[in-house]
C-alpha cells in the first residue's frame, strides 16, 4: 500500500486540501476552534515562519496531511496531522509522521512536540512507537481538546520496519 502513497510538499494548488482534511478530522471527534481556523485559513503563514506542511497522496487524491510549525528558536510543533477515513490504518499516518521528522531533522530543528488527545489511543500508539514521550508543558495549551503533551526523542528503531 505505502508504495501507492507520495508525499508532496505544500503547494497552493493543495491548500484546500490542507483545510478540508483537517476540518473533517477535528469536526468527527471535536469542536473546531479559533486556532485551526487561523491555521487553516492561513497555511501560508506556516510556512512564512519556518515551518512546513506535506501531503499524502493516492494517485490524484490528497489522503493525508501533516504540518511542522515553527514556534522559534528550532522548536517545531507537530500540528494539523490528518488521514481520511478510507486511508486510516494503512500506514498513511507513519508515512507521514516519518517525513515530518525526516524534515525537522533537514532543518536543523531542536525540539519537537505536540499536542494531542487521550480518547485517540492509535495516535498515541503512533506517537509513542516514533519516540515521542510524555511531557507537562510549561503553559497552557491554546487547544481545548489537548490533554496529552508529547516531546520527540529519537526515532525508535523498529518504528522505521514497521511503516
Amino acid at each position: 500500500m505505502n508504495a501507492d502513497i507520495q508525499l508532496l510538499p505544500f503547494s497552493p494548488a493543495l491548500a484546500a486540501d490542507f483545510r478540508r482534511l483537517n476540518l473533517a478530522w477535528i469536526e468527527t471527534f471535536f469542536q473546531v476552534e479559533a486556532t485551526d481556523v487561523e491555521q487553516l485559513s492561513h497555511p501560508e503563514r506556516i510556512l512564512a515562519n519556518g515551518g512546513e506542511i506535506w501531503f499524502a497522496m493516492a494517485a490524484d487524491e490528497t489522503v493525508g496531511t501533516g504540518a511542522l510549525v515553527h514556534c522559534g528558536g528550532g522548536d517545531y510543533e507537530l500540528a494539523k496531522m490528518a488521514v481520511t477515513p478510507a486511508f486510516q490504518g494503512r500506514g498513511v499516518g507513519a508515512l507521514l509522521l516519518g517525513k515530518l521528522i525526516e524534515r525537522f531533522q533537514a532543518l536543523g530543528g531542536t525540539r519537537l512536540h505536540l499536542e494531542t488527545n487521550s480518547g485517540l489511543e492509535s495516535a498515541i500508539r503512533l506517537y509513542r512507537r516514533f519516540g515521542f514521550v510524555e511531557f507537562t508543558p510549561a503553559t497552557p495549551s491554546p487547544y481545548v481538546r489537548a490533554d496529552v503533551f508529547m516531546e520527540w526523542r529519537g526515532l525508535n528503531r523498529e518504528a522505521s520496519t514497521e511503516r
